[in-house]
């Protein structure tokens, strides 16, 4: 059985990306038991919704070099 933290990343894979046959069953099967990861999943999941509705053409957006770099800095000055 996979833990929590597991899951949660599994979650947050699944809003861009198609997942295994095996990680849908154990996403399934953990949600069952887990009741804070359900409550998790079903915000998350109402999150992205109310998201992709507020920025739609969010893909269409790239970052230009200035911005990477100054993201970059900030991330590692946490």
């Amino acid at each position: 059985m996979k833990y929590c933290q597991d899951i949660t990343e599994m979650m947050e894979r699944t809003a861009v990306e198609r997942i295994s046959f095996s990680d849908k069953i154990a996403l399934r099967f953990h949600l069952f038991i887990c009741k804070t990861c359900k409550r998790y999943y079903e915000d998350s999941k109402a999150m992205y919704i109310l998201l992709s509705r507020r920025f739609k053409k969010i893909d269409q957006y790239s970052f230009t070099k200035l911005e990477k770099e100054a993201l970059k800095k900030e991330c590692n000055s946490i």
